[in-house]
Order: structure tokens, then C-alpha cells, then sequence
């Protein structure tokens, strides 16, 4: 569960919209005019904001859909209308410039303020196992339906799936409850994460349209240098910082080997003793997979500046769906030892069994040669700090 709703969590940064003084920027190889800038600035705000449920919906459902068959038994609309009922008013986002790639086609770059999803989930006994979760799930289902409610289910004509939709809805509805509660408790003592996302704008027959944010096409763009109107950079200091910036950006910045590895213990409750034996060999050839191209560099002013990655990575989703409807697959899973407490011994064996199944080498060499990829963008920002170029966290 905690996977899903992190996934979804992040998805929710395209919900609110604030105002602020925006700035603009222009790649170096295009001219446009003050009067077209105002104009087309104005639009893609209004879309921003008019738009954010849409933009909402539209990554919660592609989310769903690759994250589960959840889809099969309960309707997109309506589990992402509550998912969005319950976050919508707990992200602020602020844009903070446009950026005109070319003269119909825009990066719009925001600052997001979330809730700290992942400490939620490990501060609240409610989500701290999967245990307590369970245990709070049961006591609610009857507090909300009676014994003979359930018993009478089971006894009813209904096929197996209408079965399986109804129970899907009240699962949903004892989910979203939780999670209703945990927020206003975490609320009380909450830490915030901050993000920076892009998000591309295209202009098709006069409409300007966002682009996925997760694709299945490699962008066909060149390199870009983009440059705030209201200020003045001679060339040789474009090319002068751009030598200094990307000398300090390396390669375990752009892909951030030592969180990942973090996450994977935090949210399995690993050694790092237990990762380094069982996962660390695997999930280092899928991190060695994935491939990035820079994309842009944004000048804000002298003193900070901004870089886009187009990151590249295999598409695991679509084996994760190949999985689950693999019967053999299935039937090693069953076979793995799974006794009513769950114990850590279990555990640690279904997430080894899953892990090479999904980031093995077999995996890995299957999606490349099939072409299986997916396309993101991964926006790092930098500040000249006593005259040296810093990461900005």
C-alpha cells in the first residue's frame, strides 16, 4: 500500500497553482517578441490553473493502471476522485518561470511543497507495519459493517467479480478513512519535502498542451541554453559556467545510488548487511541501466542556474504486469514459507524472489531487446556560492 500512495503522493504535484513573480526564459537560438511572451505566458498559466484536476486525473489513472489491476475491479474515476479529494489541499505549488524551448514549445518550472509522505508512514503506529495496518482495517470494517453483512456477501448470488468490486469499494473507503486520520495527525508535528518539477508545454494549432511527464518517446530536441530576459549574459560566460556546472554535476547525483539503496531497506526493514547479500548485485544492474541525455540549462541569474536530464529506464512496469499474470511466477511466491505473522525470514525471501525476477539480468536483456523504455526528466538546480557552483537540495 505505502508504494502505491508514495507513487500516487508525488503524481499530486500538479495540483495546486499559486501565484508569484514569474520569470521568463528564452533559449539562446530564438528570437520572440515582449508582446508574444506576455501573451502566450498569460495562456499557459490560465491552463495551469484551470486545468490541475484534469492533469490530476490523467497521472493517478496511469499510475493505477501500471502499478495494479486495481482498474479491473473498481472504476479509475472513482478511486481517483477520492485519492484527489484527500490531497488536493495539501500541496502548494508555486510557478516560478517559463522557459521557451522553441517558440511553440515551453518547459514550465514549478516549486512544490509536500507532506513528508515517507515519515508519515514510518512515524504513525497506524502505518508503521503492515501489521498495525491490518489490525486497524479489521476493527474499522466492523465497525462499519456488521458480521452479517459480510456473511450474507458471501452468500449472495453475485459472480465472483461483482463480489470482488463490492469488496474492493469498502476496502477503498476503510483506506481512505485511514488515511484521512493519519494526515490530520501528521498534521500536528509534520515535516515537508520540497521538489522541483517541469513540466513541457506544446503549442498545437494555436493551443498550447501539456506533454507527459512519463513517456514512452525519447524527446528529438537538442541541447538548449535558456537565458532569463531581464538580464544580460555575454557568451563567454554561458560557456564559462556551463563548463563549471556540468563538471559538477556527476553521474551519482543525476541517479542517486545511495538513496535508492536507503529506500529499498527503509521500506523492507533490511540490514544493510541482508541488502549487500541478497539485493545489492541486482538492483546495481538496474540502476546501471538506466541511461541520461542533458537536455537544458537554464540561466535564472549570475548566481543560479538550473539543468534538465532526460533520464532513460527500462520499462519495469510492463513486467511487473507480465508477472502477475504469470503462473509460474505465482507459484514461487506461494511456495515461499507465509505463515499468519509474516516473519522477516518470509519477507526477506519474497522481495529477493520478486527482485530477480524483475531487475535479474534474463529481465533486464528481455526489455532491451524488446526496446521497453521509459522517459522522464530530472530537473537539478545550483547556486554560486564565495564563487563555486553548489547542488542546491
Amino acid at each position: 500500500m505505502k508504494k502505491i500512495i508514495i507513487s500516487i503522493f508525488i503524481m499530486f504535484s500538479f495540483l495546486t497553482y499559486s501565484e508569484s513573480n514569474i520569470q521568463t526564459l528564452v533559449s539562446s537560438d530564438i528570437n520572440l517578441s515582449n508582446e508574444y511572451i506576455e501573451k502566450n505566458n498569460l495562456e499557459i498559466e490560465k491552463i495551469v490553473e484551470v486545468e490541475q484536476s484534469n492533469i490530476l486525473k490523467e497521472k493517478i489513472s496511469k499510475t493505477i493502471d501500471k502499478l495494479s489491476g486495481i482498474t479491473q475491479m473498481l472504476s479509475v474515476e472513482e478511486f481517483t476522485g477520492k485519492i484527489s479529494d484527500l490531497f488536493i489541499n495539501e500541496i502548494k505549488m508555486e510557478l516560478v518561470n517559463i522557459s521557451y524551448i522553441l517558440n511553440n514549445r515551453v518547459d514550465a518550472n514549478f516549486k512544490v511543497k509536500l507532506l513528508d509522505i515517507d515519515d508519515m508512514f514510518n512515524t504513525l503506529p497506524m502505518f508503521k507495519n503492515e501489521e498495525e495496518f491490518l489490525k486497524e482495517s479489521e476493527k474499522r470494517l466492523y465497525e462499519k459493517y456488521s458480521k452479517k453483512f459480510i456473511e450474507d456477501l458471501e452468500k449472495s448470488n453475485l459472480t465472483y467479480e461483482e463480489k470482488e468490486k463490492k469488496v474492493m469499494k469498502i476496502i477503498l473507503d476503510i483506506m481512505i478513512d485511514i488515511l484521512k486520520d493519519g494526515i490530520k495527525e501528521y498534521k500536528k508535528n509534520a515535516k515537508y519535502n520540497y521538489e522541483d518539477i517541469s513540466i513541457t508545454f506544446v503549442k498545437n494549432k494555436n493551443k498550447w498542451e501539456k506533454v507527459d511527464i512519463l513517456g514512452n518517446e525519447k524527446s528529438n530536441l537538442g541541447f538548449k541554453v535558456l537565458v532569463n530576459k531581464d538580464i544580460n549574459l555575454s557568451d563567454e560566460y554561458i560557456e564559462k559556467t556551463q563548463n563549471e556546472v556540468f563538471s559538477t554535476i556527476t553521474q551519482d547525483i543525476i541517479i542517486d545510488k545511495n538513496e535508492n539503496e536507503k529506500t529499498i531497506m527503509e521500506e523492507y526493514n533490511f540490514t544493510e548487511e541482508e541488502y549487500n547479500k541478497y539485493l545489492s548485485k541486482d538492483i546495481e544492474k538496474m540502476l546501471e541501466s538506466i541511461d541520461y541525455t542533458k537536455k537544458s540549462i537554464y540561466f535564472i541569474n549570475e548566481n543560479n542556474v538550473s539543468v534538465k536530464y532526460e533520464i532513460k529506464v527500462l520499462d519495469f512496469f510492463s513486467s511487473i504486469e507480465n508477472l502477475l499474470s504469470d503462473r509460474e511466477f505465482l507459484i514461487g511466491i506461494l511456495n515461499i514459507k507465509n505463515n499468519e505473522t509474516q516473519d522477516k525470514e518470509s519477507r526477506l525471501k519474497k522481495v529477493v524472489y520478486v527482485v530477480k525476477h524483475l531487475y535479474g539480468e534474463k529481465n533486464i536483456e528481455k526489455l532491451k531487446k524488446e526496446n521497453k523504455y521509459i522517459y522522464s526528466n530530472n530537473l537539478i538546480k545550483l547556486e554560486k556560492i564565495n564563487g563555486t557552483w553548489k547542488i542546491k537540495k
